[in-house]
């Protein structure tokens, strides 16, 4: 009893401990309870007085800004402020005002960009973020904005147009930043593992034979990823090594000599830079001596691209230093005066007195306003005549490496307004503003002793272009010798001549559906089946069956036999009275069934026309749209499936039509479209073309000549090292100086009042001079010179010598009578005459055999203008391939006759190949009705017909035999019929 009792004291004595225990933790608990709820309390407290300081702040700051716009640190504080208080909308405003009236830097703009993908995460709203992205690229030079992007425009790939977005951006990002030696190669990569992924998705799995189309698909991809490293090789950038290896590794086959010749060039100009571009890493803020010795090795080397994003990568860093505006502006305008870089680069160190630009201040004060007191307003300076923005617009040179919206203080109304306020240095004595009115008086007096005292009209062409600002040189003569231009480096993009599988056998029909390919049949085929059923409900009534594949090819194969075989009009094709009893088309369609295709044939989706109608009298509406899927197509194909070999020509081809529309030009004896085109000059293959729609082309802001060259010369795809050949209308200094910076060689004749040819009269060609005379001028790349045939001959080149000794033969009256003699001729004026002679070439392929056809609607015009060039490439790349493969002087290529009509025959044997296969015929013979009830269908009956009754009609016929017969309780000729057979 003992024991227990005293086990039972030991229990109760624990529990008493435990509850003392449990006493304490509940008292310390509430005590930390009660020291954290006051903690809260002046936690909030602290937070509720920080928001109405932050609140105080950000009213102080709007205020400053009410009063001082241009205030540059205060948007900066306020929107650092905005953002750590999570005012949204405010914060949206605050940015938007900021630019509006300053260029953002790239950290502003990515938050800015992060924080609006995040608000719209909505697939309608993505429009709005493109809109945002475009105007960040346009403020500095900002890899990481382009990469941002690019990735962004990656999420809509699945949207309709996307994957041509998504390239057009990447495009556009190495063209802006490709060249940034540091940044530059991130952008060239992120291209290249999209073009991979690509590539991924149109590969066969392993162990399938791909298809003719797949294999085509394939090889385009594979042509896009070789070109991208190729043109990446061509820029020297950091580690290019590791990319030529990685090129090296993914191609598996030896690399060409030209992307060698390409490579070891860029690495020597890496060589060069490198040494500048490692002490830029290595400096501190601001880096303006580093920077100035980069810009000055550039300036030296004299190309305008690489010139260009080292000022801007300058500026993006320094972007409130007014001296480095000045410089680049200063260089942006003598540029545009027509002056070297090595001239420019004289020009600006006599400017400042010495080759660096002046260290960065130490405040920002001192750097936003230099020479006044800090404290002092600038609202009683005033901007001079001289330094106005709006008088002078700088000219961007017109290079496919080179962003063409930059920025610069005079670029954009928001930055005029910020120079106002930021004065700069005075100019010294020997700077270029003291120059000016010395050059105005100087070109008064060369305007003045021009050959005719009346105003001449303006050369078509560009508003600008290089200026004279020293008194010209006089004509030299023929006997005065001339420096001959070096010779232009060939670098092709790819090797020039069919870029396809050469090896394999290629039939007329197999090179015809490279441009006609799979895809846009089906297209097609789709498009006019909706607009067919798209008339039909509008209540037209007509016969329409479901167009098929072998309905197509045969349409196509009698449109190409129209190019054959002429007629008065179009039904003879079908008439069956001599002489037009042709046994083909009749024998394969109907004429009803050709009409009722060629009435509804359609190249764009119907419905997406009457959207783009909708948007008529608007910026967004495309006159085009109607043409655009084949347009796109056939123009893709003619780039991908050849390269030019080095001289190439522009001719302009008319589309026939007196269709009412805005595009249409007008040339004697027709109305119709016209057609700009880049032509291969020793084959006549068509390579590129675009639709010229006035004034809605200028996107260069250097007039339709200008542009419609551009717009014809994707370098990119091109390569470097082609002599371009053009008539006057393309013809002007601006656009062959800036071809020529990207070693494109240009010569063509030119108009005598054209804005940069020479006006000087000094030994000038006489009025009556002898046939073969001629002069010419020198200035700097641009040779012009004057040749007397029949009448005076104008030319400009950047690739020849004056003269080299050539003659030709002419005939030249003496004492009346006509005599052959040989006189001289200018080297441009040969070499032009051989290679646009190209032209004649290419329209009598064309004119020959073209599609013979009245065309009401102004659309279908362009289908068979596309036809015809997809016939004519057809046929050069079939003349490519016999010279390749050197077949025996037997063997004799097709002429164009032979092979369109080969063609058209296998058409007719892919069109038949391509129907379904008939159903079997019936093993025994049954009467069944015609139609579904027997009354929609009566034919005559052959057995009253054979007796000599000849209109019986019955709507009963022999499943096996396939013909009508009476079947009624008055008449039997089905029973008579078969009874006589068997």
């Amino acid at each position: 009893m003992a024991a227990s009792s005293s086990a039972e004291q030991t229990q109760l004595h624990d529990m008493e401990e435990e509850e003392e225990g449990m006493e304490e933790r509940e008292m310390e608990s509430d005590e930390e309870n009660r020291m954290r709820g006051e903690n809260s309390d002046e936690e909030e407290d602290d937070s509720s007085d920080d928001e109405k300081e932050n609140e105080a702040e950000i009213q102080r700051l709007e205020e400053q800004l009410s009063i001082n716009a241009f205030d540059y640190n205060c948007h900066v504080d306020l929107i650092k402020l905005l953002k750590q208080e999570g005012e949204l909308l405010r914060l949206r405003k605050a940015r938007q005002k900021m630019s509006e009236l300053f260029p953002l830097t790239e950290e502003i703009w990515l938050e800015w960009l992060k924080d609006e993908i995040r608000l719209t995460e909505e697939e309608p709203n993505r429009e709005k973020v493109y809109e945002l992205f475009e105007k960040a690229v346009t403020d500095y030079i900002c890899p990481d904005i382009w990469l941002e992007f690019a990735q962004y425009s990656i999420g809509g790939m699945g949207l309709p147009g996307g994957m041509e977005k998504v390239r057009s951006i990447f495009e556009r990002a190495v063209m802006a930043v490709g060249l940034h030696m540091t940044k530059g190669q991130a952008v060239w990569e992120a291209y290249r593992e999209f073009e991979n992924v690509i590539l991924s998705t149109v590969q066969p799995p392993p162990g399938r034979v791909p298809s003719c189309e797949e294999q085509g698909c394939l090889n385009v991809q594979l042509e896009r990823i070789h070109t991208l490293f190729r043109r990446q090789l061509a820029v020297p950038l950091m580690d290019m090594e590791a990319t030529f290896a990685e090129y090296e590794e993914w191609s598996e086959q030896e690399v060409a000599e030209t992307v060698m010749i390409q490579y070891r060039k860029a690495l020597q100009q890496l060589a060069k830079c490198k040494p500048l571009e490692e002490a830029l890493i290595l400096a501190e803020p601001p880096k303006m001596a580093e920077y100035q010795a980069f810009i000055d090795f550039e300036l030296k080397e004299g190309d305008p691209a690489r010139i260009q994003i080292i000022y801007e990568r300058g500026l993006a860093e320094n972007c409130l230093v007014p001296d480095m505006w000045t410089k680049y502006t200063t260089y942006l305008e003598l540029r545009k005066k027509g002056y070297t870089a090595e001239k420019v680069l004289t020009i600006l160190a006599a400017d400042s007195g010495e080759g660096v630009l002046p260290v960065d201040s130490a405040s920002d004060d001192e750097d936003l306003q230099p020479g006044m007191d800090p404290d002092s307003s600038d609202s009683d300076y005033e901007m001079s005549s001289t330094e106005s923005d709006e008088d002078y617009v700088p000219k961007m040179a017109a290079s496919s490496k080179i962003r063409p919206s930059t920025r610069t203080p005079q670029s954009r109304p928001r930055h005029s307004t910020r120079r106002a306020s930021v004065p700069p240095p005075q100019p010294s004595s020997s700077s270029s503003v003291s120059k000016a009115p010395k050059e105005t008086k100087n070109k008064r007096k060369t305007k003045a002793s021009c050959k005719s005292a009346k105003p001449k009209k303006r050369g078509r062409g560009e508003s600008s272009s290089p200026g004279m600002t020293e008194e010209e040189p006089g004509w030299h003569n023929g006997e005065e010798k001339d420096q001959r231009p070096e010779p232009l480096r060939f670098m092709p993009a790819r090797v020039p001549g069919p870029t396809f599988d050469t090896t394999s056998a290629w039939s007329p029909l197999s090179l015809f559906r490279l441009f006609f390919s799979a895809s846009v049949v089906h297209t097609l085929i789709e498009n006019t089946n909706a607009n067919a059923l798209k008339r039909f409900q509008a209540g037209n009534k007509y016969v329409w069956k479901v167009l098929t594949v072998r309905d197509f090819y045969i349409f196509l194969t009698i449109v190409i036999f129209t190019g054959l075989v002429h007629v008065p009009h179009r039904s003879d094709y079908w008439s069956k009275k001599s002489p037009y009893d042709f046994p083909f088309p009749g024998d394969k369609m109907s004429r009803e069934r050709f009409e009722a295709i060629l009435w509804s044939l359609h190249m764009s989706n119907p419905e997406e026309d009457e959207e783009n109608e909708r948007k008529k009298n608007t910026e967004e509406y495309d006159r085009l749209f109607k043409i655009k899927p084949l347009y796109t197509d056939i123009v893709t194909a003619c780039k991908t499936h050849f390269q030019p070999f080095q001289n190439i020509s522009i001719d302009e081809r008319m589309v026939a039509s007196k269709a009412r529309i805005s595009t249409k030009h007008y040339k004697p004896r027709k109305w119709g479209y016209k057609l700009c085109v880049l032509l291969d000059s020793s084959t006549a293959y068509t390579w590129n073309f675009i639709v010229q729609t006035g004034k809605s082309m200028l996107t260069t802001g250097q007039g339709l000549g200008y542009s419609s060259v551009m717009d014809l010369m994707p370098l990119p795809l091109l390569g470097g090292g082609y002599a371009l050949f053009v008539e006057n209308f393309y013809t002007s200094p601006a656009v062959f100086e800036d071809l020529s910076t990207q070693n494109i060689g240009c010569c063509g004749t030119i108009r005598t009042n054209q804005i940069g040819f020479p006006q000087n009269e000094l030994n000038d060609l006489p009025k009556k001079a002898e046939r073969g005379d001629l002069r010419w001028i020198r200035k700097g790349k641009l040779l012009f010179v004057k040749w007397m045939d029949r009448c005076e001959v104008s030319m400009c080149s950047t690739v020849h010598e004056a003269f080299s000794g050539q003659t030709v033969r002419r005939k030249v009256k003496e004492a009346g009578v006509s005599q052959t003699k040989t006189v001289p001729i200018p080297d441009a004026v040969v070499d032009h005459n051989q290679n646009m002679g190209v032209r004649d070439v290419s329209d009598a392929l064309i004119a020959h055999y073209n599609v013979h056809n009245k065309k009401m609607k102004w659309y279908k015009a362009f289908f068979y203008r596309f036809m015809d060039i997809s016939l004519m490439n057809s046929f050069v790349l079939h003349k490519e391939l016999y010279k390749m493969r050197n077949y025996p002087s037997s063997m004799k290529p097709h002429t164009q006759k032979s092979f369109r009509e080969q063609l058209a025959a296998e058409m007719l044997e892919f069109a038949e190949g391509s129907a379904a296969p008939p159903s079997p015929p019936p093993l025994t013979c049954m009467p069944m009705y015609y139609g579904e009830d027997g009354t929609q269908s009566r034919k005559y009956c052959r057995k009253c017909y054979d007796s000599g009754i000849l209109r019986v009609k019955t709507p009963v016929f022999c499943i096996k035999c396939q013909v009508p017969l009476c079947l009624t309780s008055k008449r039997n000729c089905y029973q008579e019929w078969h009874d006589q057979l068997f």
